[in-house]
């Protein structure tokens, strides 16, 4: 039998989806040479900091029983399926440093996928979690949308 995908883990994936995206937007802030780009990751940034501080405070105020519900059915295989293959994880990361984005389109790309997965990663997400705090995890989605529509923007502007 699998191993249960709680609550607890996918809150846990979310804090570390946005601590990566974080660390993404300062690596790529710091590399770009537009500043219109810059100040651009900067704001996505600080955005995916505050995110991070939402989903760490969520899951210290959900209950025990909360925390170790299973996600059931094809969204757990849906959500673990986005943790490990999509969003900002650990080997997207290590792609971008190894590889290297060549220039900020390349960046820009890589933004928009990412921005994306999460946005679908949080639609199932917020599914599951308390009832009390599927406001709060919608609006994180609309600012994930918004910045998909910045980086959108952002992309016809050099292509």
């Amino acid at each position: 039998m699998s191993k249960k995908f709680t609550v607890k883990e996918v809150l846990e994936i979310a804090m570390e989806i946005e601590k990566n995206g974080e660390r993404f937007y300062d690596s790529y802030e710091d590399f770009t040479k537009s500043q219109e780009l810059e100040k651009m990751f900067s704001l996505l940034s600080n955005e995916e900091r505050r995110h991070y501080n939402y989903y760490k405070d969520l899951a210290g105020r959900i209950t025990e029983e909360e925390k170790e519900r299973e996600y059931l059915g094809n969204n757990r295989q849906y959500l673990k399926t986005l943790a490990q293959e999509s969003v900002f994880n650990e080997e997207k990361l290590a792609h971008f440093a190894l590889e290297g984005i060549e220039n900020d389109k390349d960046a820009l790309e890589f933004a928009r996928d990412i921005e994306q997965d999460s946005i679908s990663f949080y639609g199932i997400m917020k599914k599951n979690i308390p009832s009390g705090d599927r406001d709060m995890v919608n609006k994180v989605i609309d600012e994930e949308k918004t910045h998909l529509m910045m980086v959108e923007k952002m992309l016809a502007k050099i292509k």
